[in-house]
């Protein structure tokens, strides 16, 4: 399936944002929003993806 992850488009046999989060190999601290909505990291093994699915990845940083 394609989904977009921030504006690029990715093809992924990913079920879920754990899933998808191990494929793209991505740092530990990210947060994740799907269709506009903040996903808590508990939830990622329980949010399912969908084609065409819109997915914002931030990267957490500490700073003042």
């Amino acid at each position: 399936m394609t989904i977009y992850v921030n504006g690029s488009s990715v093809e992924t046999v990913a079920a879920n944002l754990q899933e998808l989060h191990a494929q793209l190999q991505l740092p530990q601290m990210v947060g994740m929003a799907l269709n506009s909505k903040v996903i808590p990291r508990t939830e990622w093994t329980t949010t399912m993806l969908a084609d065409g699915d819109k997915l914002v990845i931030i990267k957490v940083a500490c700073g003042g």
